[in-house]
């Protein structure tokens, strides 16, 4: 699964806020590739399209969250096309097994949002990025070069071949498995 290092070049406005959740297997880090599975007007209007119950310890809370939600590719030629990266992690409980529901303070810390909670959602930038997925898709997979195209790949990682291109590669891959990419969804 992808990571993202803290170098990174975007504009806000490339940043769609709010409108999404994460709807899948957590925990996902940031840099994955994700697509929408849930459109974000897909409410009859009801309040209990905003809520969702919680129940952890016997404790039932309710918890508010977005309608729309999406999820990570899983193939590199998944539909619909994928809309972006996720900025940060999602995770339901920290390095100890500790709910962060309860520690929203440490879920910060760690630049992580819960499940339920919208996450920010990268459209174009220059990131740095390691998970490369070297498959041969269609037959031209293999180490990247600068210059060459970025696909999306399986697992939401970037890939070397693919169907869908998404940007470029800006580096090859360094001793610590990291590329710089130029992408647009």
């Amino acid at each position: 699964m992808p990571k993202l290092k803290p170098y990174r070049q975007y504009s806000e406005y490339n940043v769609i806020n709010g409108l999404f959740s994460y709807n899948g297997s957590v925990p996902v880090d940031a840099g994955t590739i994700v697509k929408i599975t849930k459109n974000y007007k897909d409410s009859d209007g009801n309040i209990s399209d905003f809520i969702e119950l919680s129940t952890v310890d016997n404790t039932i809370s309710s918890l508010f969250s977005c309608i729309g939600a999406v999820t990570k590719t899983v193939n590199f030629d998944d539909t619909p096309r994928p809309i972006g990266i996720l900025l940060k992690d999602v995770r339901e409980f920290d390095e100890n097994g500790n709910p962060l529901i309860y520690d929203p303070r440490a879920a910060a810390e760690r630049n992580t949002v819960l499940p339920h909670q919208a996450v920010p959602i990268l459209t174009n930038g220059i990131i740095l990025v390691n998970g490369i997925d070297t498959s041969n898709h269609t037959g031209a997979g293999g180490e990247p070069s600068p210059g060459d195209v970025a696909y999306v790949g399986d697992d939401g990682a970037f890939a070397t071949d693919g169907l869908i291109a998404v940007g470029q590669f800006l580096s090859s891959i360094d001793s610590d498995g990291y590329c710089l990419i130029r992408f647009s969804f």
